[in-house]
């Protein structure tokens, strides 16, 4: 509600946080870019995103059909808005990439109190190759090393992402949202086949 009604204010909370999360965090994040890497193969490489990504990610963005924006609103996709997003400590981006071209892209929105809030969008032209799969694992394994509770909301109509979810983690219902949206706990799974 914040962000979108008042906006000044959510600024000035997302500043707060994200000194606070990275007085708070700071040595933990430093093992993200080692944890990525042993993620990576010889197809797809993941990393943390950096200034000079903002571009590329801008231009994946675009690339994408309008449906696949149907569930995925987190942010702005403009390169001024994933720049201010990549120097903020509190928010981290995950960029999967095939040959140098980001495929996908996921993220954790991190709050100092010790919780966060994930989102993944995988290019139109690679789906079904288990990059969102990984995304799941991946972001489950960043809050459990940063010892924070993971989060989300799905659409009950989105049943897509969904699958790729419980493919990838145990879920947790909390509560329902309205417009039918659920609000979704993340948990490691015990045994990913």
């Amino acid at each position: 509600f914040i962000r979108h009604k008042i906006p000044l204010i959510w600024n000035l909370i997302d500043i707060f946080n994200g000194r606070g999360f990275q007085i708070r965090y700071k040595k933990r994040l430093k093992t993200l870019p080692d944890l990525l890497a042993s993620f990576s193969n010889s197809n797809v490489n993941y990393s943390l995103a950096r200034t000079e990504d903002a571009p590329a990610l801008e231009d994946f963005f675009q690339k994408q059909p309008k449906e696949a924006f149907k569930y995925f609103k987190p942010h702005e996709f403009d390169k001024k808005s994933i720049i201010k997003l990549i120097n903020n400590p509190s928010f981290i981006m995950i960029l999967a990439k095939c040959q140098s071209s980001i495929i996908g892209y996921s993220f954790l929105r991190c709050f100092a109190n010790g919780k966060s809030f994930r989102g993944k969008i995988v290019d139109i032209n690679f789906r079904g190759q288990g990059i969102a799969k990984n995304f799941g694992i991946i972001t489950t394994e960043i809050a459990s090393k940063l010892g924070i509770g993971l989060f989300g909301t799905i659409s009950k109509m989105n049943i897509s992402s969904m699958a790729s979810s419980k493919s990838s983690n145990e879920i947790k219902v909390i509560k329902e949202l309205p417009e039918d949206y659920l609000l979704i706990q993340y948990l490691p799974k015990k045994h990913i086949q």
